[in-house]
């Protein structure tokens, strides 16, 4: 019974001081914000006290390359080893030895007891330094993650669902114009109400994580602090809990206001460009069809007044036939507006001050605007000399004028006109394309009207394109100041937004100053008894000059074949003082 008792009082003491080495090896690796050296090391300080023999006991961890033993450490044969396994591989020997050879136990004279004590420590060893492995891989990471997010050129965020920061990098609070991130957290509170210009594009933004958790180059405009406006390109994730509801949002921000910008500035110099080719086509088009046209009234109007000489100037007849070229001139009038247009209409340009032009317009512009219009001039150079015909331009700036005071309708407003000079060097941004550089003078006439809709911007030069009221204008307006400007290598844009007016620019290429060109006057044609050879393919054209020259006193041979009339020039040549041909015609031109 002795024996019992004194086997089972030597199992408790064993029991016990095995429990109190693992606690005291708990206390010591329980602090792991200490180099995981200096742990071992104390562990192995510790663990002779607990061994049967503490005056005669050395121990020693070896992991890797490291070693780590106590002072009186020395090689024997009297030892007791344990692995030490780091999440599943061996990393390392726990050693404990005997000085001297002792009393033979259950394990050379070691105690089973203590081979389970070894066995013990050596996983709470390797426990330990996975443990500290981990952190310190979690501790690097963490110190990496914060170096990108403090450092980060793109801005890094989480917010909540309703719509508050959880945090913000240095990059995104400067993009919003924060002096912090600390100040951005605070300051916004409401994310939709205080930083979305557009509320229907958070909206889709919160749909857009709830169907598919995720948002790729999600683009959208944004309130800075100070109230301007910034574009984002944003990549983000809805970060959800363990019952798939939404915990957070987080992802990343990048600002594209300049290649917005520049988006938009293509987009508008493309339309320009379309828009010009568009005027060039229909230029030529309706050229083609004034000159038509035009020969068209050129028989009424001369036959008519042909007749017209035939007959009593009292006479009904004679009044009829007025009418008639009353309605013929209005024709004309028109076909010289559509030629003009299309650039096709010679006039004679000379140096000329523009403010001068502009001055004299405006004086004959007033008495025929309403009297709640405000004309405002104001002329920033006094070397405006263009080379252009005085009456064209005049032209240019009644219809710019008319335009503008009929569209702020008879409430009136504002008529603004200025002339500034421009200098565009190369590489600079032209206002218009296929402007070259060099000097300009710019015409600008400002309206404060209710401004026009882009789509009608687009086409507001097209002949005949008009927004008034049928009977009112015939849409040719415009579009003739948009000939004439070509024709005099100049360049015209608008800018207008509904409710913000209309503003025309003209530039215009500057010559230096120099004197007035004078034009001698023609002298009238009396007419003769020479010999005249007609040559035009329209044969109404052919029969209505024939007949006028043959009225002058002229002896007239017509035809309307260009091969024919070269034949009969050949055949007679000293017979002819003078031909009169067209230019085009079928064959041979003129």
């Amino acid at each position: 019974m002795k024996e019992i008792l004194r086997k089972l009082e030597h199992d408790l003491r064993e029991r016990t001081k095995e429990l109190n080495c693992l606690y005291a090896i708990a206390d010591i690796v329980e602090n792991l914000n200490r180099p995981l050296e200096e742990i071992l090391q104390e562990i192995v300080n510790f663990l002779p006290q607990v061994w049967q023999y503490p005056n005669t006991t050395c121990s020693r961890i070896i992991r890797g390359t490291q070693e780590f033993r106590t002072d009186n450490f020395k090689e024997t044969l009297f030892k007791q080893t344990a692995d030490i396994v780091v999440n599943g591989k061996h990393a390392g020997i726990l050693e404990v030895s005997y000085l001297e050879k002792m009393e033979e136990c259950d394990e050379g004279p070691f105690l089973k007891e203590e081979r389970r004590l070894i066995d013990a420590i050596a996983r709470r060893l390797g426990k330990t330094i996975e443990r500290y492995e981990m952190e310190a891989a979690l501790k690097r990471s963490e110190e990496k993650y914060r170096s990108i997010f403090e450092n980060a050129v793109e801005g890094i965020f989480q917010t909540t669902p309703d719509g508050r920061y959880l945090s913000v990098n240095p990059s995104l609070a400067k993009m919003y114009g924060y002096d912090s991130p600390e100040e951005m957290i605070d300051s916004v509170t409401d994310i939709e109400r205080q930083q979305y210009v557009d509320l229907e594009d958070r909206e889709a933004l919160k749909n857009l994580y709830d169907t598919q958790g995720f948002v790729e180059g999600f683009e959208t405009q944004l309130y800075r602090k100070d109230g301007d406006k910034v574009w984002i390109s944003m990549n983000a994730r809805a970060v959800r809990g363990a019952n798939g509801e939404i915990i957070y949002y987080e992802g990343t921000t990048e600002d594209i206001t300049r290649r917005k910008k520049a988006q938009e500035e293509t987009t508008r110099l493309e339309l320009q460009l379309r828009q010009s080719q568009k005027m060039e086509a229909i230029g030529t088009l309706a050229g083609g069809i004034a000159h038509d046209f035009n020969n068209i009234l050129s028989g009424i109007m001369g036959f008519t007044e042909m007749v017209q000489d035939d007959m009593p100037p009292d006479s009904r007849a004679y009044h009829r036939l007025g009418l008639v070229l009353k309605g013929a001139h209005r024709g004309r009038d028109l076909i010289r507006q559509i030629l003009t247009f299309s650039r096709q209409t010679e006039y004679e340009q000379k140096p000329v001050a523009l403010s001068a032009i502009v001055e004299e317009g405006l004086k004959l512009l007033r008495p025929l605007l309403p009297t709640t219009t405000e004309i405002r001039f104001k002329s920033l150079t006094d070397d405006d000399t263009i080379l252009a015909d005085s009456a064209q331009i005049h032209q240019v700036l009644m219809n710019l004028c008319t335009n503008g005071a009929q569209a702020m309708g008879r409430k009136g407003g504002v008529l603004e006109i200025s002339v500034t000079r421009d200098h565009f060097k190369k590489g600079d941004l032209m206002p218009v394309p296929d402007m070259k550089p060099g000097h300009y003078l710019a015409l600008k006439v400002r309206d404060t009207g209710p401004g026009m809709q882009p789509e009608v911007v687009e086409r507001i030069f097209d002949p005949f394109f008009t927004t008034k009221a049928h009977g009112e204008g015939t849409g040719l307006g415009l579009s003739v100041v948009h000939g004439i400007v070509k024709s005099h290598g100049g360049f015209i844009r608008v800018e207008s937004e509904p409710e913000k007016g209309s503003v025309f620019h003209i530039y215009l290429p500057k010559i230096e100053k120099r004197e007035a060109l004078t034009v001698k006057e023609e002298l009238p044609v009396k007419g003769g008894k020479e010999c005249i050879l007609f040559v035009d393919d329209e044969d109404l054209n052919v029969e209505l000059n024939s007949e006028r020259l043959a009225r002058l006193g002229y002896e007239v041979v017509a035809t309307t074949s260009s091969l024919e009339a070269l034949e009969i020039f050949k055949n007679d040549p000293r017979r002819f003082h003078l031909v009169i041909t067209d230019y085009t015609m079928p064959n041979l031109t003129g």
